[in-house]
């Protein structure tokens, strides 16, 4: 079966955009506030945070000295969790 290269790339767009839609760079200010409290908890080289469904998302070492990925809830920043990287 042949698809025209109008149809595959239709099909990339509308199976890339939920998740370019909810993915972005924080701004100036949320990197700002996620960096102090993350500092102020015991995170330190806190990097590359990023918005990712509704939370924030950072690269840290953590308290115990492992490279983490920090989910930070956006309205408390509350660390939910810590994945490894």
């Amino acid at each position: 079966m042949m698809y025209s290269s109008g149809v595959i790339a239709l099909a990339a767009v509308m199976l890339a955009s939920p998740v370019a839609a909810s993915e972005r760079d924080a701004t100036p200010s949320e990197r700002d506030r996620v960096v102090q409290h993350l500092k102020k908890v015991g995170y330190t080289r806190i990097s590359d945070v990023d918005v990712v469904n509704g939370r924030f998302e950072a690269d840290a070492i953590s308290r115990a000295g492992a490279d983490v990925d920090v989910i930070v809830d956006m309205k408390t920043l509350n660390v939910i969790r810590e994945n490894p990287s």
